[in-house]
């Protein structure tokens, strides 16, 4: 699976999450595991969107170690600010960039 399906398919399941649709989050762990976090070596369905992230951060690194390379960063670091802008959106009291009545943000 390339890397860049993993890091699209973390922004999507962490606005899904921010908005209030964890049974849409939740029904993808299974998916994600199979498809993603099982064939780098992960052995569980992870319980959540966090739980997935750490796991595929634990199993890039150990791998970046065990094959010697380094997996580029740039894009996922721009994925990881976008997480946190959609995270902070969704903390935020409305009328100040949280969620408006139908769950999008504006």
């Amino acid at each position: 699976m390339p890397r860049w399906r993993w890091r699209i398919v973390r922004g999507w399941l962490a606005t899904k999450a921010s908005v209030g649709r964890s049974d849409l989050v939740a029904g993808h762990m299974p998916q994600l595991h199979a498809h993603i976090l099982g064939p780098i070596g992960a052995d569980a369905v992870p319980t959540d969107l966090d739980a997935a992230i750490t796991e595929y951060l634990s199993r890039r690194a150990e791998l970046e170690r065990r094959f010697e390379v380094e997996v580029p960063r740039r894009l996922g670091d721009n994925v990881e600010a976008g997480i946190r802008r959609i995270r902070s959106r969704a903390n935020a009291p409305p009328g100040r960039g949280g969620a408006g009545p139908q769950g999008h943000a504006g």
